[in-house]
This record gives structure tokens, C-alpha cells and sequence, in this order.
């Protein structure tokens, strides 16, 4: 039998933007703490969430930046992305579009992170 293969990850899909709720705010704080444990951490923006994936727009925004420099993963969808007419080149460095989001988010959610946090 093959062990669990995702071992002390953390999953953080943030759809709103910062300004809608403080919960993004935390889940990247918490982020930061898993990263410093050793933990791996992912994060997946999608709907108004893709908001936050821009640089140096404040609060949420910088810290992800840093996490995604610390190590993280970062997920943007590309449909939202569009749809929100959201700059490619005014996200974050690092920062992964993903084109099919649902099969790519359930894969992340099924096989990759044992934890997730949804804000």
C-alpha cells in the first residue's frame, strides 16, 4: 500500500477579494506559519478572488507576495482572470494560470493538500 502522498500540505482557495472579507487576510497568515513549519502551502485564487494575485496592491496582496517568495504555490484562474480584466502583467511573479480550474482545484483538494482553508 502507498503511503498518503499529501503529507503536511495546505491548501488556501480565496474567492473574495480583501475588502469583501478579513477570513483571506488570516488564511494567508496561516499560510505563513505552515510555510515556516516545513509544511507545504498552495494557494488558488479564483471568482473576485483573483483581486488579490495583483502586486503591491496592499494588505492581502503583499503578504501572498511574500508567501509565493517564501515558497508557495499560486494558482490564479485563468477565466476569472479574464473575465475580471485582470492584467497578466501586474500579478504577482510566480504566479501560475490555470485553464481548467474545477479539474485542477479537485485535483489539489483530492490528491495534493490534506488540509484546505476556503475563504
Amino acid at each position: 500500500m502507498e503511503p498518503d502522498k499529501k503529507n503536511n500540505s495546505l491548501g488556501i482557495i480565496i474567492a473574495r477579494t480583501s475588502i469583501m472579507t478579513g477570513s483571506a487576510m488570516q488564511a494567508v497568515d496561516l499560510g505563513v506559519g505552515a510555510l515556516r513549519k516545513g509544511q507545504e502551502v498552495g494557494v488558488f485564487l479564483l471568482s473576485d478572488g483573483v483581486w488579490n494575485g495583483l502586486k503591491n496592491a496592499g494588505d492581502v496582496s503583499d503578504k501572498l507576495n511574500q508567501l509565493v517568495k517564501d515558497g508557495a504555490s499560486l494558482h490564479i484562474s485563468d477565466e476569472h482572470a479574464r473575465a475580471a480584466g485582470l492584467p497578466r502583467d501586474k500579478v504577482i511573479e510566480g504566479a501560475e494560470f490555470i485553464d481548467d480550474i474545477y479539474k485542477d482545484l479537485v485535483n489539489m483538494v483530492m490528491e495534493k493538500w490534506d488540509k484546505v482553508i476556503i475563504c
